[in-house]
């Protein structure tokens, strides 16, 4: 171990640099300041913090279908195993064109609405058990053949657009009548992005609109779903806390050059402290150091606050503040 570090800072290899050269350890003990590294950020990855990474997703539901399991369904490839899974955070359903907030039932309650199979509908209510979605009503079988547009798929650019935002532009092609998009034409003159402006009525999924815009040709996407009211498939939009796959979270196998993980940035402070109490515990027998980095509330006799205490309210006391002005919201079982 150096110091100062060659490894970037926000790095594993940079922390571990730092840690060693703090306890004047040269490199002896390497091995197990890296581990207590991994193991600082295991303690916290359950936590909210300013900087922790959420999971946001959609999904359409299936005629007939009331559970969504995270670990297994294609919409939610991010989530790798059980223990990446916190705590959902929202869950809404799209009734073109609004979007409306899904509460949260225990799952025994989901169980007891549903208990004879016959409850079908709009779904308005939700349970989370064993990394599963439950949706009560349960979608309806029956899909009706056509409706608004509620999803679009792969957008093909074009060429010969004139660069630019565009508004409200009805779209061409399909059974339906009423679609209308909101169009970003790129520098290039490509179709950079279309966002449903209005769903319209009367299309089909598989449907390949397009739009007349200027001399432009080429622009083109498929209808992936369609909505109706209380007939399905409805949109869902998810937001879960889940520890991400590095560089977005951090799961213990990046490299010590690995740079954008926010634990090492953002939660440097938190993450260092916890992990040198945990080597003065375990490794060095170190209780003067224990008591200086401690991750507990110092007690009532007047005991000073450790440095992995000060970085833990520090840290909560901002996720704190962005709650209460709506920033972020506040996480439920």
């Amino acid at each position: 171990m150096t110091w100062p570090s060659t490894h970037a800072p926000g790095t594993m290899g940079f922390m571990l640099d730092r840690i060693d050269d703090e306890l004047k350890r040269s490199g002896t003990i390497s091995d197990r300041i890296q581990i207590a590294i991994v193991d600082a950020v295991n303690i916290y990855a359950r936590e909210r913090f300013r900087f922790n990474e959420t999971f946001t997703t959609t999904f359409l539901t299936v005629g007939g279908q009331q559970n969504y399991s995270l670990l297994t369904d294609v919409n939610f490839g991010n989530v790798i195993n059980t223990q990446q899974i916190h705590k959902i955070d929202w869950l809404t359903i799209t009734i073109p064109p609004a979007v409306f907030d899904m509460p949260r039932m225990q799952p025994e309650e989901i169980l007891i609405l549903t208990q004879t199979g016959t409850q079908m509908g709009q779904p308005y209510c939700y349970a989370f058990s064993n990394e599963t979605l439950m949706l009560y009503p349960i979608p309806p079988t029956g899909t009706p053949g056509t409706g608004p547009v509620s999803q679009l798929g792969l957008l093909v650019g074009g060429s010969g657009y004139t660069p630019g935002t565009y508004a409200a532009i009805p779209a061409t092609g399909g059974h339906g009548a009423g679609l209308t998009l909101n169009l970003t034409v790129s520098g290039g003159g490509v179709m950079q992005s279309a966002i449903i402006a209005n769903g319209g009525q009367g299309y089909q999924v598989g449907d390949v609109i397009g739009a007349i815009l200027g001399l432009g040709s080429g622009f083109q996407m498929t209808v992936m779903a369609i909505n109706a009211t209380g007939q399905g498939p409805f949109l869902m939009s998810l937001g879960a806390h889940v520890d991400l796959p590095a560089p977005m979270g951090f799961t213990g196998s990046t490299g010590q050059d690995t740079t954008g993980n926010r634990w090492f940035t953002d939660g440097e402070k938190l993450i260092r402290s916890r992990a040198k109490y945990e080597l003065a515990v375990n490794v060095l027998r170190d209780p003067t150091l224990a008591q200086m980095m401690s991750p507990f509330p110092p007690d009532e006799n007047g005991g000073v606050a450790g440095a992995a205490w000060d970085a833990y309210t520090m840290l909560s006391g901002e996720a704190a503040t962005m709650t209460a002005r709506g920033a972020i919201k506040a996480m439920a079982f």
